[in-house]
Formats: C-alpha cells, sequence, structure tokens
C-alpha cells in the first residue's frame, strides 16, 4: 500500500468508515445499530441495542403503538429508542408502517453476519383469555404467517390491520421467518399485545449467542478489520477488504494452489461437498485449517 504523493485533501481526511454492521465501536460495547429514514410521509429514527437491559424511550405519537414498542423492549431485554414523525392528521398507516421498516433495520445491522446466533426462537404467550404463539427463524429469509383475527375495526383510535403491516415490515427488513399464530382470545387488546411480547421473547431467544459458537465469532476477520479501517482512512488511505474464496469471510472452498480445506473446528462440522471431497482425496484426506469459519444459514 502506497502512501499519496500528494498530501490528503482536507475532505478526504474527513471521510469516516463505518464499523462494519452489528460491531461495537470502542466505547460503546454491545451489538448496536441506529437507522434514520425520511419519507414524503415520516421522518423516523431509532437505535438499537441487543445486548441491552430493556431500556427503552419511544415516541412515535401513536400512543397505543407507543405501549407496544414498550412491551417489545421489556420482554426482549433489547434497548430500543424511537423518534418519529408522521402523517397521523391522515391515518397511521405510514407512521405505523415505517416504525417497523426502521426499526427491521436496526436488527438488520446489529445482528451483522449472525454468527454465533442461537438463530431460532420461540414462545407461547397466555394472557388472560388469550393465547397466541410466536415462532422465528433469523436466517436472514424474510417470511411472514400471521394467523391473526380481530372482531374490532379499532383499537382506540387504531386501526387493527396495522398490527399486520408492522409485522410484516419488521420480518421483511429484519430477515425474519416469522409465525405468529393467535390460537384464542377475545379482547383485541390481549390478542395484540400478545403478538408483540411473544416477538419479543422469541427474539430473545434467537440472537443470543450461543456459548458453544463463540470460537466461530473468535476465527471472523471483518469485525477485526473494521476497528482499524476508521484510522487508516483517517490518515489519507483507502482501505480495500478483500477474502479469497473460502477464505476469512468469503463462502466457498480454498482450492487450487492453496489446497487446503476447513473441515472440522471444535465440534462444528463445514458443510463438505463434491469439491471439498475432490480436495481431500487430493491432499490425502489430512484436515488443515485455513482463513476463517463461517456459520451456514440453510
Amino acid at each position: 500500500m502506497k502512501k499519496p504523493a500528494k498530501k490528503a485533501s482536507p475532505k478526504a481526511a474527513s471521510v469516516r468508515v463505518k464499523a462494519a454492521p452489528g460491531v461495537a465501536t470502542p466505547g460503546t460495547g454491545g451489538r448496536r445499530a441506529s437507522v434514520s429514514r425520511a419519507t414524503k410521509e415520516t421522518r423516523i429514527s431509532a437505535a438499537i441495542n441487543l445486548d441491552g437491559t430493556s431500556k427503552y424511550d419511544i415516541q412515535t405519537g401513536i400512543g397505543f403503538l407507543d405501549h407496544m414498542l414498550e412491551q417489545l423492549s421489556r420482554h426482549s431485554l433489547i434497548d430500543i429508542t424511537v423518534r418519529a414523525e408522521g402523517d397521523l392528521h391522515i391515518d397511521y398507516h405510514h407512521t405505523t408502517e415505517d416504525t417497523g421498516i426502521v426499526l427491521g433495520e436496526c436488527l438488520q445491522k446489529a445482528l451483522g453476519d449472525r454468527a454465533g446466533i442461537r438463530r431460532y426462537g420461540s414462545a407461547v404467550i397466555p394472557m388472560d383469555e388469550t393465547l397466541t404463539e410466536v415462532a422465528l427463524d433469523a436466517s436472514n429469509r424474510p417470511y411472514l404467517i400471521w394467523k391473526v383475527d380481530f372482531s374490532k375495526p379499532k383499537l382506540g383510535s387504531m386501526d387493527t390491520e396495522l398490527f399486520k403491516e408492522w409485522f410484516q415490515a419488521f420480518a421483511q427488513l429484519g430477515g425474519l421467518t416469522l409465525h405468529v399464530w393467535n390460537h384464542y382470545g377475545d379482547n383485541n387488546h390481549h390478542i395484540v399485545e400478545s403478538c408483540f411480547k411473544g416477538l419479543a421473547r422469541a427474539l430473545r431467544v434467537a440472537v443470543e449467542i450461543d456459548p458453544s459458537a463463540r470460537h466461530i465469532i473468535d476465527v471472523q476477520t471483518a469485525t477485526r478489520d473494521a476497528l482499524m479501517h476508521p484510522y487508516i482512512a483517517g490518515h489519507g488511505y483507502a482501505c480495500i477488504r478483500v477474502d479469497q474464496r473460502g477464505s476469512g469471510d468469503s463462502d466457498g472452498v480454498l482450492v487450487d494452489e492453496y489446497e487446503l480445506v476447513v473441515l472440522l473446528v471444535g465440534d462444528v462440522g463445514i458443510e463438505q461437498d463434491a469439491e471439498v471431497a475432490r480436495v481431500r482425496k487430493r491432499v490425502g484426506g489430512g484436515a488443515a485449517l485455513c482463513g476463517s469459519v463461517r456459520s451456514r444459514s440453510g
């Protein structure tokens, strides 16, 4: 890497490189993310900490939605801050849906590459006469199954159909396969609140780091390099990170001139396809470690 012949311009020197999504910057702690979004209808900013303590500060302008998001924070242990301004003089649709979008984007960023998380979570939530089941897979394959019916079109001034819109937006942008099933219930407030509490409890499990998979994270290199890039960029250099196929955080199998294959790290097996079998035969079946290991969602 050569130092530029000319002194970096003030503009170039002021460029900041953001840390990789989901990577805590020095002094912050936890898997954090923040997102701001502005459209013709809404202006929303949100921040979350997946490794929080249920701290919340939520102001959407919709009282009932605030109440539901507070339950989401309280029962997931995720710290959540939301500020939303929307066209509430028309209806609550845009603000509700866009809040789900922004929080979903926060979740996506905070999870980063999702290495080492438990991934699956589920909860069955009773609330007086109501029983709701929520199951999710934080696989980055968004899909929503919504089996929830309401007996009235409104809860106070909020349309009950908007709750599905929020869950749809959150699942889509958060990369969740999400199933919500209200088995029975009479009170509409209890029905929707049990849905949010079920989501919270399922998320609490799914995003937790699995202690048995911590060694997968330890050999990831993107998180390490992300801490160095702001310093290098601040001194006038451009940073390009390249992981060869099958090394670092790149998928695939490292072959050809290297002819080394990651077979096993601890008790975590790496998928052995035809290419792996071919290389194993060529190197005599021995196991060698190269680059870093990445868990696969699939």
